[in-house]
């Protein structure tokens, strides 16, 4: 997990590094950091949706118990364990410099638009499954 967890952010810290603005080590290492949040937290809305079509009476009682509490309760842990383990890394860009060829930018964006493309459609799907 946590050579995975560094391989996303190194992937998207050099995207945000190759960017016409914001491209300071500083800014551009803040904002892989929440970029990094977003890529991990949106498959949670995928295993949402995931019980509610695969045992709907569950995925309702998820949602009334406060899924937007249990999502925090999963959520603030993992962001604050990000932001202290990668925030080093604005003293060292040359880390993300494997992931700067046009080629590797080019996919992780690809990447990174299809997941929050996704996510939309995957929340569509939980509010549908919920409400009937």
């Amino acid at each position: 997990m946590n050579g995975m967890l560094k391989y996303v952010y190194l992937r998207l810290f050099a995207l945000t590094l190759g960017r016409s603005y914001r491209n300071s080590p500083d800014n551009a290492c803040d904002d892989a950091i929440m970029l990094t949040g977003v890529v991990l937290t949106v498959p949670l809305v995928f295993v949402f949706t995931g019980i509610a079509v695969l045992f709907p009476y569950v995925g309702k009682h998820i949602v009334s118990i406060g899924s937007v509490f249990i999502v925090l309760l999963l959520v603030v842990p993992l962001m604050y364990t990000v932001n202290r383990k990668f925030t080093t890394y604005r003293r060292n860009p040359a880390a993300a410099a494997p992931y700067s060829t046009p080629t590797q930018r080019a996919g992780t964006f690809a990447v990174l638009i299809a997941l929050l493309v996704s996510a939309p459609v995957a929340f569509g799907m939980l509010f549908r499954v919920l409400l009937h």
